[in-house]
């Protein structure tokens, strides 16, 4: 689940005046509008979709509850603290010195404060003759102020290179996972004939899409079952099985044609952006050989 107190860069107890202006610096900061010519346009885009997201949760008292609630059920199975830093404009890097990292990062991170780290002195990491004035977003290395404002989400080029791929892999998300529900589907009603076929591949498509429905059905059907008894535990499963699935249909209709219209228009960027950051990883590295 997403921390959508790190994504608006602000603590657990800020209060909503606080919430209020870490939104509005960071929607002017990333607003596309301010990056229509930026190859990476689309991850501010992106950006956006999570600052607007967190917000919404955050600003709203009896939202924010709940969320705290599922944060605090979260970490009492010990499932937080273990993905990795959100990116929310600013980083935890300060006074010189870049924070340590646990990811994959860690050893480029050691390898960029070593290249120029002189007294008070902390070198950018990819550009070792210049003064570092902030981090990573993601592995706080140390960035100058060009690498600062290069990109339109701070970040190092390796971490901006894993978020550009990751989201791409988003936008496939949907079309990959209805794609595996209508094979299994497809084989499954292959069994009797072709029409049983194309019926079981709409059928595990409605399923997946309107898996919530499903859930919504069985707790009514057992619902039934008390009032009822048997009778209505089999009416309901009956009727579940036969309709219940239309409404993921129609779900997954109205889903998947504009995720893959996106997917389409978007992929070209992603490859874009890619070869862009590639090509500034190249430069700052022979900036940096040129250096040594």
């Amino acid at each position: 689940m997403a921390n959508y107190y790190e994504i608006l860069g602000v603590s657990r107890d800020a209060d909503k005046d606080q919430i209020e202006k870490a939104y509005r610096q960071l929607a002017k900061e990333y607003h596309p509008d301010k990056h229509k010519d930026n190859p990476l346009a689309h991850l501010a885009e992106d950006k956006m979709k999570q600052f607007n997201q967190a917000y919404e949760v955050l600003s709203d008292p009896n939202k924010r509850q709940k969320y705290d609630e599922r944060i605090k059920n979260q970490q009492g199975q010990g499932s937080s603290g273990t993905g990795k830093q959100q990116a929310s404009g600013s980083s935890n890097f300060s006074d010189g010195n870049a924070g340590s990292n646990s990811g994959a990062k860690g050893s480029q991170q050691s390898q960029g404060s070593q290249r120029g780290q002189k007294g008070n002195f902390v070198a950018c990491n990819e550009h070792p003759d210049r003064p570092a004035v902030s981090g990573c977003g993601f592995c706080n290395i140390p960035l100058c102020q060009e690498c600062y404002h290069r990109f339109n989400i701070v970040s190092c080029p390796d971490c901006l290179l894993e978020y550009n791929r990751g989201y791409l892999n988003e936008l496939k998300k949907p079309l990959i996972s209805t794609g595996i529900a209508a094979v299994i589907g497809f084989i499954l009603g292959l069994s009797s004939n072709f029409g049983m076929a194309i019926l079981g591949m709409l059928y595990a498509i409605g399923l997946y899409w309107g898996w919530h429905w499903v859930k919504e059905g069985i707790f009514y059907g057992a619902l039934s079952g008390f009032a009822f008894g048997p009778i209505g535990i089999f009416t309901s499963l009956v009727m579940l099985l036969m309709f219940g699935w239309i409404p993921g249909v129609i779900r997954a209709l109205t889903h998947i044609i504009p995720a893959a219209y996106k997917l389409y228009t978007e992929a070209p960027k992603v490859k874009e952006a890619e070869e862009y950051i590639m090509s500034i990883k190249n430069e700052s590295t022979n900036t940096g050989q040129a250096a040594d």
